[in-house]
């Protein structure tokens, strides 16, 4: 081992020692709460890496309330932690779970990522997974659990970790800039405006899969060619040409088994939540994947 990668491994591993030992010295009465998470650090290069393999902890979002909790049952005082809402970032697109929380120490507001569609947790749960993100985060903000490793908790940690390792390595994977911009003019070409473009490529998870659906764009404007062609063939030319305005006055629909849109998600959640309530809301919310799912809740809810 160079001497160099020797002397920083070994600083490395001091220091995660000592973290260890602080967090565990800072947290009495909440030490099952902590949770030893592996970590790796790159100090090579990225053409030569080399890894130092080492534990670090974190606090639970359990620890950090039941700390937040008790704190103000000593003193008597009150706290309140807001309902959850989810928004739209200022990018329009990236879905936010944002959580409020007053306590004696101050109010704040933390947000945190929904994952729809991703990995780990985020495949079933990706609203409460976001919800116990935001809180854990609010609570950290406050000072609650905080034990040298930054702000937030092990669960939100643990998950990011998580997706890492389970998300396909390979660039192609990815649904590049150029493959968009081509799925959007498709869709423009066929009738669609432009945010109703972005929301179909939005619904699309891979390379592999936005590749499918432009080819079956495709495949689509083929056969609506021949047809075209046939029957300009054939036709009696005293019968006047078919209005192509007319004939394409409604776009073609999305296929069948489309993933749900994020923002109809959102709008159909609030409208179940009002009607049976938030538990069995999230019951009903894992049961939908496509757009068909979607439209099968709303008759069934009468929505």
């Amino acid at each position: 081992m160079n001497n160099n990668f020797k002397d920083e491994e070994s600083k490395i591993k001091k220091e995660a020692e000592e973290a260890i030992k602080l967090a565990y010295a800072s947290s009495k009465g909440y030490e099952s709460f902590i949770r030893l998470l592996p970590m790796k650090r790159n100090i090579g290069s990225k053409t030569a890496p080399h890894f130092v393999e080492t534990v670090m902890p974190y606090m639970t979002v359990a620890g950090r309330l039941k700390m937040m909790v008790d704190e103000h049952i000593l003193h008597k005082a009150k706290y309140e932690i807001k309902a959850a809402q989810f928004i739209y970032a200022p990018d329009a697109k990236t879905l936010l779970c944002r959580v409020e929380v007053h306590t004696m120490r101050g109010v704040v507001t933390a947000h945190a990522k929904v994952g729809i569609g991703g990995f780990g947790i985020d495949a079933s749960n990706p609203y409460e997974n976001a919800e116990t993100s935001a809180l854990g985060r609010a609570l950290g903000f406050l000072g609650y659990g905080v034990l040298g490793t930054g702000i937030a908790s092990f669960e939100e940690v643990f998950a990011a970790t998580t997706a890492a390792k389970l998300e396909p390595e390979h660039s192609s994977s990815k649904i590049d800039a150029s493959l968009k911009a081509k799925i959007k003019l498709a869709l423009t070409k066929r009738g669609y405006s432009e945010i109703e473009a972005i929301s179909y490529i939005n619904t699309l998870q891979t390379r592999d899969e936005a590749i499918e659906f432009l080819i079956n764009l495709g495949k689509k404007d083929e056969v609506s060619e021949t047809e075209k062609a046939s029957e300009s063939k054939n036709a009696d030319p005293s019968t006047p040409e078919p209005n192509v305005a007319e004939e394409n006055a409604e776009p073609t629909p999305p296929p069948a088994n489309m993933k749900v849109k994020t923002r109809d998600l959102i709008e159909f959640k609030n409208l179940l939540v009002k009607k049976i309530g938030e538990q069995e809301a999230r019951k009903v919310l894992s049961k939908i994947k496509y757009q068909t799912d979607l439209e099968a809740m709303k008759e069934e809810y009468a929505l």
